[in-house]
This record gives structure tokens, sequence and C-alpha cells, in this order.
């Protein structure tokens, strides 16, 4: 009776695909990113009747935007009004201080 063999670890036909998929990947264009943002209207998107913890997630696209100088005033003025509906709407608004 012949002992079944495996091959070496790592060395799998799943793995080497996988290599060499990661190897063809090519980061995105921040310009690209950029501007997809702009034209789809993302951050309208994210902060208008959308849910707390999508909101909560988009730090980074707020992030990314204000690294390369294109967070604009229109831009918080959309944040500005979703902190707003969030407030007025909450049970119990927070106090002032």
């Amino acid at each position: 009776m012949a002992a079944a063999t495996l091959p070496p670890q790592g060395k799998g036909q799943g793995q080497q695909g996988e290599q060499e998929k990661k190897e063809e990947e090519k980061p995105l264009d921040p310009q690209f990113v950029l501007e997809w943002l702009e034209s789809n209207n993302i951050l309208r998107h994210i902060f208008t009747n959308t849910h707390v913890e999508i909101i909560k997630q988009s730090v980074d696209i707020l992030s990314f935007l204000a690294a390369h100088g294109k967070l604009k005033i229109e831009d918080l003025d959309i944040l500005w009004e979703a902190s707003l509906v969030r407030y007025f709407l909450s049970p119990k608004p927070p106090p002032f201080f």
C-alpha cells in the first residue's frame, strides 16, 4: 500500500496563484480616488440619512480628502448639517458645557 504524499507546505497550487495575483495588483492612484469620491458625491451619501456606524467608519475618507487638500467648505457644510440633524433627533441631547 503506497502512502499519499502532500505537497511541501507553502508550495501548493493555490498559494502560487495567490502570490502571482498579489504581484499583479497595483495601488490605486490617489487622484483617481479623489475624482471618484467627488463625482459620486460620496460625502453627501455618507452623511445624509445614513446609519451612525457608517458615519463613524468614514473618518478615513475625510482624512484622505483633507490630506490631499480636497476637503471643501461645502463638505464641511454637509458634516455640520448631519451633526445638527443627529443632535436634534436624538432622544436626549447632551448638555452644553
